[in-house]
């Protein structure tokens, strides 16, 4: 099985597992895995128009996703800034919010 069909298959049951657990909880993967590309599958399961909250250490780590969500609309015709309302924001920041809600929250860990 070449890389790339490994990677989507490892994807796909990582998403598939986290469904059948009731979309609640956390996906723990490997490095090279795709765990972007997972979070991303995982996002699109929230009906479009959804709020999705992607969080991360860095503000750096806004270009990067922004990217990987470039690719993925390449690779799976889904276009996530336009289907969805997509919110980035650091720990330090989102921690301080409260009476917020969102339909899913991506932590980058």
């Amino acid at each position: 099985m070449n890389l790339d069909k490994k990677r989507d298959k490892i994807q796909k049951e990582a998403k598939d597992a986290w469904v059948k657990a009731g979309m609640i909880g956390g996906l723990a993967m490997t490095t090279g895995s795709g765990k972007s590309t997972t979070a991303l599958h995982c996002a699109t399961t929230v009906p479009k128009g959804g709020i999705i909250l992607f969080l991360a250490e860095t503000t750096s780590r806004e270009k990067d996703i922004k990217d990987d969500i470039a690719k993925y609309k390449k690779w799976f015709k889904i276009d996530i800034l336009k289907d969805y309302t997509f919110i980035f924001s650091t720990y330090q920041s989102a921690y301080k919010w409260s009476g917020k809600e969102f339909d899913i929250v991506i932590a980058d860990i």
